[in-house]
């Protein structure tokens, strides 16, 4: 079933050409960013990220609370350890509550591992806070800020 629609959570940012194999894309990573302007907390459960590309469809499934307030919840993906990189980057955009949504490939012969994304957060100082599986060949692990490093509104 499609989850209750809510006109709080609104999408604020959306790049698609991650990925591009001709060209100088801006960003190498896809990217959706959440913003939720209500007054209380929203569960994302259930909601997923349909996409479709030159080589086929999927979608990634969404399971996570976006707090009440400035908050953004960025996906990027990274299948190499030079993509990881751009965790500091995209930290900059995200709000003291926000948090970075890193999804990679599973398996034994992905390049990025978790040890890889957990070290990549914390040379940009954020720390892991979750792990999700996002379909059958997608993992992802979530970043935010250490309570005690988030900036002051």
């Amino acid at each position: 079933p499609s989850p209750t629609p809510f006109t709080s959570v609104v999408i604020s940012q959306v790049y698609g050409g991650g990925g591009a194999t001709t060209g100088s894309p801006t960003y190498k990573n896809d990217f959706i960013e959440l913003f939720n302007r209500g007054t209380s907390a929203v569960n994302l459960a259930g909601w997923s990220v349909q996409y479709a590309s030159s080589t086929g469809t999927g979608a990634w499934s969404v399971s996570a609370v976006c707090p009440t307030g400035p908050c953004d919840l960025v996906f990027i993906g990274a299948s190499t350890h030079d993509e990881l990189a751009r965790i500091a980057e995209v930290k900059s955009w995200i709000e003291a509550n926000g948090a970075i949504w890193v999804v990679r490939p599973k398996g034994g012969r992905a390049e990025v591992r978790d040890t890889d994304v957990i070290d990549a957060g914390l040379a940009a100082g954020l720390v892991d806070n979750k792990i999700a599986s996002f379909s059958e060949t997608q993992g992802a692990m979530r970043l935010v800020y250490r309570t005690k490093d988030r900036p002051k509104p």
